[in-house]
Formats: structure tokens, sequence, C-alpha cells
């Protein structure tokens, strides 16, 4: 029992080890600065960073890669991302709470966020990291400690199977762009339109094969607690009474047992 207990426990942490910024914090940044510096024009996605001054832009960029990779003192480390779509989420929030924070960074709106983040998810930039995988590629070998056992098993116990009322609240939307080589994943990519979809909307579009191989490479990210807009055309009917009953309450046959008076309409009324 406890053979096996280890041997699920050591596969649970090898699938659950966290991404690690492979380009370094430092290398990073500067990474970043040089991508924004080199820009030909104006650039409606990098906008939010390429209006700042060039030590402004710096300090945004360290604070955003700080938040993100927050588990180890060098912030290349971060325990709670196990795939690209993680990642997109990570920066995401990291670049909103760094905007609240920072007012000259104009970033904090939804679109302003994910179109940011999705060029500092570049495989060059923030993307550059390693994901461990239950293959045993890139597994760090390393003293396991108790806050990572915690927080591999807790995220095991969340991962269950969704229900089919969850699954109804999860929507899919294509990222900003899909550079690849791949053309039959481009073609498919740009298949999809904007509007946000049910899985069984993208899968219809495009096929199982390249759905999958989308959501996986991050060009499909999955929305969860989605809500229906209401709509502004339909309106709420009006409720409808009986004239001459209304507002009247309906008494119980044990009313009408014990009132001689109560008269058939339901109503009391006396002579």
């Amino acid at each position: 029992m406890t053979n096996s207990f280890d041997t699920f426990l050591e596969s649970l942490l090898n699938e659950l080890m966290p991404a690690e910024l492979a380009g370094g914090f430092g290398p990073t940044v500067k990474s970043v600065a040089k991508k924004v510096k080199e820009l030909p024009g104006k650039s409606q996605h990098w906008s939010p960073l390429q209006k700042l001054d060039p030590k402004t832009r710096e300090e945004i960029t360290s604070a955003i890669i700080k938040k993100v990779f927050a588990d180890n003192d060098e912030n290349t480390y971060a325990l709670a991302i196990d795939n690209i779509q993680q990642l997109r989420a990570a920066i995401i929030n990291a670049i909103r709470e760094v905007a609240s924070e920072n007012p000259e960074f104009k970033a904090g709106s939804k679109w302003a966020a994910k179109f940011l983040a999705d060029r500092l998810a570049n495989k060059e930039l923030l993307g550059n990291v390693k994901f461990v995988t239950t293959g045993g590629k890139k597994i760090a070998k390393k003293e396991v400690t108790q806050k990572e056992v915690k927080k591999a098993l807790n995220k095991a116990l969340e991962e269950a199977p969704q229900t089919s009322s969850e699954e109804e609240n999860i929507v899919y939307r294509k990222a900003a762009d899909f550079p690849s080589d791949d053309t039959a994943l481009v073609k498919a990519f740009n298949k999809l339109p904007e509007d946000d979809l049910k899985w069984s909307d993208v899968v219809k579009k495009i096929g199982q094969d390249a759905a999958n191989a989308l959501k996986k490479q991050g060009a499909i990210i999955e929305i969860i607690g989605a809500e229906e807009e209401p709509d502004e055309e339909k309106e709420v009917p009006a409720l409808e009474f009986d004239d001459e009953d209304e507002f009247q309450p309906s008494g119980s046959n044990f009313d009408r047992y014990l009132d001689t008076f109560r008269t058939t309409k339901g109503s009391w009324q006396f002579d």
C-alpha cells in the first residue's frame, strides 16, 4: 500500500511540477525591452508598454514577471502554472494588478490586458518556460516540500471531471493571434470566429484533432464562469391579474369549513 501511494504521489508531483522561466528574470526583462524598442511603429497590442519611457517600461515588466513567477527569490518559478493556458491567465492577472498599482501603465481594461498578455506569452519572452510531464521530460531533481505536496494534492482534487452544469458555464475564445509554421493549424485557427463558443461548436467548425491541438498550444483559451449577456430587446411580460379576484387570498378547504360566510369566489365577504 505504501509503495503504491509513494509511486502515485511521485507521478502526481512530476505532473504538477511548476513552470520555470527558462530565460531567467533579468534577461527576460531585457528581451521585452528590446522587443518593444525595435517595433517598427505604433502597436495596439504593445501600446501600454510602448507608451512608457525605457526606465519605467523595465520597471513595469519586472513587476509583471515578479507576480507571475512569485514562488522563488529569483522570480523564475511558478507552482500553479502547468501549461500555456494557465501561463496566459497568470500574465493577464499580473498585468491588471500592476496597472492598478501604476496609473501610468494603461493596461487595466479587459482587452488591453489580453492583447498584451498574448504578446508577452511569446516563447521568446515570458513564454520561454519549461513544463514537466508525466513522461519525465525536464523533471527537476530536488527535495519535495510539504507546501508542494499540499498544492499537488489539492490541485488533483480540484481537477475532477466537470458536471454538465459546470460545462454550461465554460466557453472557448480564440487568442489574439497564432503565429505558427503549421499551416494546417493556422488555417483551422482562422476559421474560428471572434465570438465565444461552446466546445462542441469549436469541434464542429475545425474538427476534434485541430481543436485539441490549438487548445494545447494556447490558441484557444478556456473561459470558466461565462455569463450570458442580457438581451436588451427582450421585454419582460407584465403580470396579469383577474380583475374580480385581484390580490384576493385563496382560502384552504379547512378555512371554508370553519367559515360558513365565505363566498365561492374565495374572498372574505359578509352580508
